[in-house]
Formats: C-alpha cells, sequence, structure tokens
C-alpha cells in the first residue's frame, strides 16, 4: 500500500480538489529492469509513463490497476516517433493503450482534439506523451488490403467505407478545424463494424507533411490528398477489385476511381453540422429506426434538453401507449440506444437534475431503468467521450410558471436554458454526431412564436455545436471571436431582456 494524493479530476488529470486517501498502486520496480535491446531515452519514458498514477488513473477510468508488460512497437530516431503498447488489468478487465512520444506539444493538443470530434480513438497524456486507446477490432488501410479476407471485407462494403472515410475527413476539416496533412493507408483505420478512424497527427514530418489547425474561415482540407491516396488504391489492386465487380454486376474497372470521389465527397458534405427540424419528438425514433438499418449498432448515448423526460409511467404506458410521452423509452427497448440523458430545461418553480436511463435484463425480460447514486456515477465515468446525438425541444427555450410559457425571445438569452447541456457536453468530452434534432412542439410554441423566432434557436444550437468541437487557435483569435459559421444578427424583437409574460405573435 503507497500512501497516494486522490484527485477528482475532469479529462486528462484536470485537477480539481486534493484529499489524502490511500490507494494500492502497482510496483513499478519489477518490471522495468533495463533491458539491452530498448534505447535508454526509450526506456526511461515508459518508465515515466508507468509512474504517473493520477494520469494512469484518469485515462484508463480505473481506480486499481496492475501493469502487465509494454513493447516498443515503432521505433524512429530512438525517442522521437517511437510508440510504446502498454497493457494493464483493471477492475473491469485488461485494457491496452498506445503511447507515442511526440515532436511538439502542439501535437498532443491536435490528437486531444481530434478524440473530441470523434475521428480518432480515446486520446489523452500521459508524462508529457500522448495516448490512444488501442482499437483491438480495428485494422488499417493497407494492412487490410494485404489480408485477402479484410480485403473482400472492403470491396462488399466499399460504398459505405468511402463515404465514411470522407466524413472523417469532413469531421476533422470542418468541425474540428485540423489539417491532418499526412493523408495514407497507414493512417486510417476501420473496425469489424465499420466504424472509421484517423490517426498519427504529427507536427514534424521528413517528408514535409505534418497536421496543423486551420486559420479562421479557411477552406483547405484534406480531400485532393484523400482523392490521390484512393486513386493509387484502385490502380494498386484492379485484379481484385475487378473480379468483386464481376461478382457484384457493377460499374466498369475504369469508373471506379470516379465513384470512389464521388462516395468521399458524399461522406464529407455530411460532416457538416445538420439541425433537423421536426415538429414531435416522436419523430426521431423513426429517423433512429432508419439508422440502425443501415449502420446495425446502436447510438450510445441521447442527450434530450426538454421540460419532459419522455419515459413514461406504468399508468401513461397503458392508457396512451407508445407516444411522444414514451419515445425515449421504446428508442432504449429496441436497442436504438444505450443510454438516454435527460437534460431538464431551467423552469421556474421546479428544481431538476441530470437524468439517465438505460435497458438490463429482469425477470420478466428486458425494461427501461433509471441509474442513480453510485450507478450514475460510474455510469458518466464510463461514457466519457461516447458517441453521443442531441435533441432539443423548443419549450425548453422557455420557462414555464402554470402551464403559460414564458419566452427568452432575446438570442443573447438562449445561452441561458441551453447552459446546462453544453456544459455537460463539454465536462463529459461527449463525441457529436450529425444530425441533431429541433422539435418545434407546435402545440405550444409554434402557435405563438414566429418561424423567425425558431430560426433563430436553429442558427443558435448549430452555432455552438459547432464551437464545441471548433480547434481554438489562440494565437489568431481573441476571446471576443464568434464561432466560425458567423455572428447572431442584430434582433429583431421588441421585446426587453428582462423575462415578462407571455408574447404574442406580433410582440415577437
Amino acid at each position: 500500500m503507497y500512501l497516494i494524493q486522490k484527485c477528482f479530476v475532469y479529462f486528462f488529470s484536470v485537477c480539481l480538489s486534493v484529499s489524502t486517501v490511500t490507494y494500492p498502486v502497482c510496483d513499478t520496480s519489477s518490471y522495468l529492469a533495463p533491458n539491452t535491446q530498448i534505447p535508454e531515452a526509450i526506456f526511461l519514458k515508459a518508465k515515466s509513463i508507468s509512474k504517473d498514477v493520477l494520469g494512469l488513473r484518469s485515462f484508463l477510468r480505473a481506480k486499481e490497476f496492475e501493469f502487465i508488460d509494454f513493447d516498443v512497437v515503432q521505433k524512429e530516431n530512438e525517442l522521437f516517433g517511437a510508440t510504446l503498447k502498454f497493457r494493464f488489468l483493471t477492475e473491469v478487465g485488461e485494457k491496452t493503450f498506445f503511447a507515442k512520444l511526440p515532436h511538439s506539444d502542439e501535437e498532443i493538443e491536435l490528437t486531444v482534439h481530434a478524440s473530441r470530434t470523434g475521428v480518432t480513438p480515446y486520446s489523452g497524456k500521459i508524462s508529457h506523451a500522448v495516448v490512444v486507446d488501442d482499437l483491438k477490432d480495428a485494422i488499417t488501410l493497407d494492412k487490410m488490403m494485404e489480408s485477402k479476407e479484410w480485403r473482400e471485407f472492403f470491396f462488399d462494403n466499399e460504398m459505405l467505407l468511402l463515404q465514411k472515410i470522407g466524413e472523417a475527413y469532413g469531421v476533422l476539416n470542418k468541425r474540428g478545424g485540423i489539417l491532418h496533412g499526412n493523408v495514407n493507408l497507414k493512417n486510417i483505420l476501420i473496425t469489424k463494424d465499420k466504424r472509421v478512424y484517423l490517426h498519427d497527427f504529427s507536427t514534424l514530418n521528413i517528408e514535409g507533411k505534418f497536421s496543423r489547425p486551420l486559420p479562421k474561415d479557411s477552406e483547405e482540407n484534406d480531400l485532393e490528398a484523400l482523392f490521390n491516396v484512393m486513386a493509387d488504391l484502385v490502380q494498386k489492386y484492379r485484379q481484385p477489385l475487378y473480379l468483386s465487380e464481376i461478382r457484384k454486376q457493377g460499374a466498369p474497372i475504369e469508373a471506379r476511381i470516379g465513384l470512389y470521389k464521388k462516395w468521399i465527397r458524399e461522406g464529407f458534405k455530411e460532416a457538416d453540422f445538420k439541425i433537423n427540424e421536426i415538429d414531435q419528438q416522436d419523430e426521431i425514433l423513426k429517423d433512429l429506426r432508419l439508422r440502425f438499418s443501415r449502420t446495425n449498432t446502436p447510438i450510445k448515448v441521447l442527450l434530450n434538453l426538454d421540460q419532459q423526460t419522455h419515459i413514461s409511467t406504468w399508468w401513461e404506458r397503458n392508457w396512451k401507449g407508445v407516444s411522444q410521452g414514451d419515445w425515449a423509452r421504446q428508442a432504449l427497448l429496441e436497442g436504438l440506444i444505450e443510454y438516454y440523458f435527460f437534460i431538464p430545461a431551467p423552469e421556474v418553480e421546479v428544481k431538476s437534475h441530470i437524468r439517465l436511463w438505460t435497458v438490463k435484463q429482469g425477470w420478466l425480460g428486458r425494461k427501461v431503468v433509471e441509474l442513480e447514486f453510485e450507478e450514475l456515477k460510474e455510469a458518466k465515468d464510463m461514457l466519457i467521450g461516447a458517441e453521443t446525438a442531441v435533441t432539443v425541444d423548443a419549450c425548453s427555450f422557455s420557462l414555464k410558471r402554470s402551464k403559460k410559457a414564458i419566452f427568452f425571445t432575446q438570442p443573447k438569452r438562449f445561452k441561458i436554458p441551453s447552459k446546462q447541456l453544453f456544459d455537460f457536453i463539454k465536462r463529459q468530452r461527449f463525441k457529436l454526431t450529425s444530425p441533431l434534432y429541433f422539435a418545434k412542439s407546435p402545440d405550444l410554441i409554434h402557435l405563438k412564436a414566429d418561424a423567425e423566432y425558431q430560426e433563430k434557436i436553429t442558427d443558435f444550437l448549430k452555432r455552438t455545436f459547432y464551437k464545441l468541437t471548433r480547434w481554438k487557435n489562440r494565437s489568431s483569435r481573441s476571446s471576443k471571436d464568434t464561432p466560425a459559421t458567423g455572428s447572431i444578427p442584430e434582433t429583431k424583437f421588441s421585446m426587453a431582456d428582462t423575462i415578462a409574460p407571455t408574447p404574442t405573435r406580433q410582440s415577437l
């Protein structure tokens, strides 16, 4: 037992408060004996990583862990560019991650920020090294082409995979504000369940290809480089590609390059944040079913900013059936989402907190249960960095008193009802997926507020989500700058900033 300091942290050892407590810590003296085959500089770096207890606990998301082994999986110029693979045993099983010894601090920032956009595996910083979660079911695109089984997998799903590759680079360039620079088959990871990730954000490259943040409003992207890489892939693997065309009776091999460009462009366009406007929130259920039929994978987390939970009671289900008030419960039972967070809108007389539901197996089958206390805390820790969809109801941008709505009509006040949602997204480092849903709530809002008012809310949501994911170039942007998508136009509303009684259409 070692006496250490327990640190309650956000992401990657950002200390908030410290208290003294005893925890079991793995003894590093036995496994870090000098190895003559490993350069001394790399050995010392591995030792410093293994002794960063707080950094390891934060990244592994585990209180107790035990070292298994480490290895050098890539060696470049001894210290610089080397990649180490660590294995640890935690209370939830074995976890492995890669530690890349970076060229600069900016490389760490680029990788961690790319991880927050969802295009890179879960990443962080330990002892001045960038660490990336190991995807056990993933393979780089160059290795995929060398394996007959994986190659057939790629050609059988080439349209979907090319669209997802284009979308990954689109998210990186448009939302993240980062240029990868070094686009090649080695830096594209594909998993068995058809997910695509990018990696290796190097800020120093002997060929002059390096990653960097893009200036504000820059149109530069990785699209042309990606076209060239995929054109080379088609030329190199003409024979297996030709055989796959005979099997699928598709376009001739000569037209494949053009099709690849088309599919990549389609995916690249999908990277734009889209706000799907719907009349009622139960329309989300239909869209989630359609998405699941295409991907066969559920959304990990769904956040809902609203004034009602949409998890109905037993009484409501037996009298109303599946309705707008029960769509979230139905989505959980159908396996369309795994976790559902309810973010309460601010109300005058009601104080509420963030609530979480998931599905568990009971005596009578699967049932939706709310997680509370320790289960809620553990779930939040586990879901850091998870893929997340968001839905917002228009009635959230009003205060509610005795069944009458009191609107925040000024755009500069929109951040008040949405603050808890966006703070939670930043705190959990959620990876936002597109599209985002905005329910107009015609029964409450649409009859009292015109289209211009709702457009203001939609524009605010889109720009705020961009701001959450966009790289902040501190050298060229002041704290007063607005998000990259533009500034809010001057309001035309005549209502005062203070909260006032329910407005009429004319007053808006």
